[in-house]
């Protein structure tokens, strides 16, 4: 309210798990991010705009990675869009493999913007505080391999 720009910011996210056998589940992910705005992104705080990458975006690329690119820096963007799909197979009740695939962007004009891929596998742990997820994942537009760790729900 004491702002001098006026903009109006829409974010969600959603996770579906879907299982699929007594040791098979399906986890799908999306999220949309948009910021409108008469005077475009200058005037909004950097923390309010979008990038993607990372390990809870496009795996495969470096966090925050995926952007408005120019001379080497990754500004942050008007609009977002990611998604994945991830199959998981326990192999007893602790243990568990996965395979993923992963696409987003993020960018001030849909036209412009191409979308970034990433394929992978993982190993998954249920410890007592929450699934531990350890991805390894190949970005193709970047060409390059990423690890990546991450904790999640206990479920």
């Amino acid at each position: 309210m004491l702002s001098d720009q006026t903009f109006i910011r829409l974010h969600g996210k959603l996770h579906e798990y879907v299982p699929t056998a007594y040791r098979d589940l399906v986890v799908l992910r999306g999220e949309l991010g948009a910021v409108w705005s008469q005077a475009g992104n200058a005037a909004i705080p950097a923390s309010l705009l979008f990038r993607a990458g990372g390990t809870e975006s496009v795996r495969g690329y470096d966090f925050q990675s995926i952007g408005n690119e120019r001379a080497g820096t990754v500004y942050p963007a008007l609009y977002l869009a990611a998604a994945s799909v991830e199959y998981q197979h326990w192999v007893s009740e602790h243990w568990g493999g996965a395979a993923f695939y992963d696409v987003g962007t993020a960018a001030d004009a849909w036209q412009d913007k191409s979308l970034f891929h990433a394929v992978g596998g993982g190993v998954r742990w249920r410890s007592p505080v929450g699934t531990v997820r350890l991805d390894l994942a190949y970005g193709s537009q970047k060409n390059q391999i990423r690890l990546h760790l991450s904790f999640g729900v206990a479920f």
